[in-house]
């Protein structure tokens, strides 16, 4: 058997003019504009590089920080060291979203 999916009907056959009932020429049928096409221009607020490296330098902190927890003290839960760990981070990107609103 073949993994290979066939894609649905409607993909397959884009749709045609139908003849009108009347026997005069047929109505041609719309179809939408592709999604990167030539819609109007949404202006997407941009964001400054400092936001995005600051909190993935966060995200990256916390993780190293509990890896090192783990390590270095064996005899605590790892739930443990989440927990606080998530709660250090959770104040930190709150100070950041106060700070940089």
């Amino acid at each position: 058997m073949s993994k290979h999916k066939k894609k649905p009907q409607f993909l397959q056959n884009p749709p045609t003019a139908q003849p009108s009932p009347g026997g005069g020429p047929a109505a041609p049928v719309e179809t939408p504009a592709p999604a990167g096409g030539a819609g109007p221009e949404i202006d997407a607020p941009t964001v400054p590089k400092t936001y995005f490296f600051l909190f993935w330098g966060l995200i990256i902190a916390a993780v190293t920080l509990a890896w090192t927890l783990a390590v270095l003290m064996p005899g605590v839960r790892e739930s443990v060291i989440e927990r606080w760990i998530m709660l250090a981070l959770a104040g930190a990107l709150a100070a950041l979203l106060l700070i940089f609103r």
